[in-house]
């Protein structure tokens, strides 16, 4: 699945069952080593009890010959300690205990019905160290335990059953079987331990089927498989629930993001309730609906000053060749026209040229031409352009300041930026006025000034809108060369990186420019 719900329902449902599968291998193993420790807790309670029956007791036959001797003995370690034992006395006691001496269980087999029983028997043999058997259980029915040596008294082990069955068998080494008669067993201890006589050492062996432990254990795997499916089930479905409910504020924003469009960019995005992790997400999408917003209006603000501002060249180009038809006979009235109209194109191509290069610095296509640039040379070169409708309006160009500095810039675009200046600040300035130019240096850039008088009501109206003004669609074919005007102006210097203001002072318009420092 690639969806987040599918991709959190397989991974959680996964990691879970993980979880599950490790914790109920844990709880099997510790039931089972819990069942299987109470299963030995009850073979060694019954070896036990066989341990406790065992009593060691003197033929009768051999009881008077061992008395005397042992009573011998004990002389002999009273006066002369245990280095005074005869030695021949010794030797023939060892041979008497081993002749005379019978380990004998006092409870009776039979009396267990445990190793009796025709189903699931219980086994056990009694027997000497040295693997004489002593005593078994009926059910064993002439076979045999077998035997094992373990490193301690009581020993476990798993074992198969005579009958097949899997079982579990204890073996403990009993080795020193106590007599029954109080006065014998202290005697017998004594001289067993000083004249260095072996015990008499008897083994016990239990042994029991583990069906109950293995049926117990089966029905836990089960159960315990039957509740893990369950719960893998059910927290599937509840991880299903859960994640449909909090992925609820994403669905809620593709279906507000699916409404976007470019005549929707002043909605925003709006969730009922949004968790603090899509917060950032959300308010990151909302600053950027409010740039592409900005953008989208910018674009339509240009396009409309472009469309704007060309109405005015169009106009006179339309002017010319009305004038230039109406009187087809004067030549030299054709030849003006033609030369107007040609510079009215050209001006036209440079401005439009330079929208385009700029356009397409901005989208990364080419980047802008940088040159080193001579500002008061470009300022008066557009000037002179201006000619014959600057001296007919009786307007001068004064240019004050440090003359001589240099800029890095696109010259094509520049040149554009300084001639719509200069013909927006002589569109709007009174006839016989002068128009200023001021360069100075600004730290480690070049800032140009272009003030021109203005006392007009338009003035005032653009001061209370703050937008920038039109240039004038007064002007006449013999105006000069149109200009672009302050909106198209100021998105220039933003892409080129040349800084601009407009100041509306008491009686003067003020536009400002900062030059990065040439390198």
């Amino acid at each position: 699945m690639r969806t987040i719900r599918g991709r959190l329902l397989v991974l959680l449902t996964l990691g879970m069952t993980a979880l599950l599968l490790v914790g109920g291998v844990v709880v099997w193993f510790v039931v089972r080593s819990s069942l299987r420790d109470g299963f030995d807790e009850s073979l060694a309670s019954k070896a036990g009890l066989l341990v406790a029956s065992l009593q060691l007791e003197v033929l009768p036959e051999h009881q008077q010959r061992i008395t005397r001797l042992g009573a011998s003995v004990l002389a002999d370690l009273d006066e002369k300690g245990s280095a005074g034992v005869d030695l021949t006395e010794r030797d023939e006691l060892l041979l008497l205990a081993k002749r005379g001496f019978r380990v004998r269980l006092v409870l009776d087999p039979d009396s267990f019905p445990e190793y009796r029983s025709s189903s699931r028997p219980e086994y056990f043999e009694v027997s000497l160290e040295s693997g004489d058997v002593l005593v078994r259980s009926g059910s064993l029915a002439g076979t045999t335990l077998g035997s094992w040596h373990g490193p301690a008294e009581w020993n476990l082990r798993d074992v198969t059953l005579p009958d097949g069955r899997a079982g579990r068998a204890i073996r403990v080494r009993v080795g020193n079987v106590k007599f029954a008669d109080k006065l014998w067993s202290q005697a017998w201890s004594r001289i067993r331990g000083e004249a260095r006589l072996p015990n008499t050492t008897a083994v016990v062996l239990v042994a029991k089927d583990l069906g109950d432990v293995e049926a117990a254990l089966s029905s836990l795997r089960i159960g315990m498989v039957a509740v893990g499916l369950l719960v893998v089930a059910g927290a599937a479905l509840l991880i299903f629930l859960v994640c449909g409910r909090a992925l609820h504020p994403l669905r809620q924003l593709r279906h507000q993001l699916l409404d976007l469009d470019a005549a929707a960019l002043r909605d925003r995005v709006h969730l009922d309730q949004t968790p603090p992790d899509l917060a950032p997400i959300v308010d990151s999408l909302n600053e950027g609906l409010a740039r592409l917003e900005r953008a989208f209006r910018r674009e339509r603000r240009v396009a409309g000053h472009l469309a704007h501002e060309l109405r005015t060249p169009v106009a006179e180009l339309r002017a010319i060749t009305d004038v230039a038809r109406r009187w087809p006979e004067d030549q030299e009235l054709r030849r003006r026209c033609v030369e107007q109209g040609n510079e009215i194109a050209r001006h036209m191509g440079r401005v439009v040229s330079a929208l385009l290069r700029v356009a397409r610095a901005q989208s990364g296509e080419c980047e802008l031409e940088t040159a080193q640039l001579r500002l008061d040379s470009l300022l008066q070169g557009a000037w002179e352009r201006r000619g014959a409708a600057a001296k007919r309006r009786g307007q001068t160009f004064l240019m004050r300041g440090a003359t001589d500095l240099s800029v890095d810039g696109d010259p094509e675009v520049t040149r554009a930026i300084l001639t719509s200046l200069l013909q927006n600040a002589a569109e709007h300035a009174p006839e016989g006025s002068a128009i200023e130019g001021l360069l100075r240096r600004d730290g480690a850039g070049v800032e140009l000034s272009i003030t021109n008088p203005r006392d007009t009501p338009e003035v005032e109206a653009f001061n209370a809108a703050g937008d920038l003004p039109w240039n004038d669609d007064s002007a006449s074919p013999s105006s000069g060369q149109p200009g672009l005007g302050l909106p198209l102006v100021a998105e220039l210097t933003r892409a080129s990186g040349i800084g601009f203001e407009v100041e509306v002072l008491s009686g003067e318009f003020r536009v400002s420019l900062a030059f990065p420092s040439s390198a």
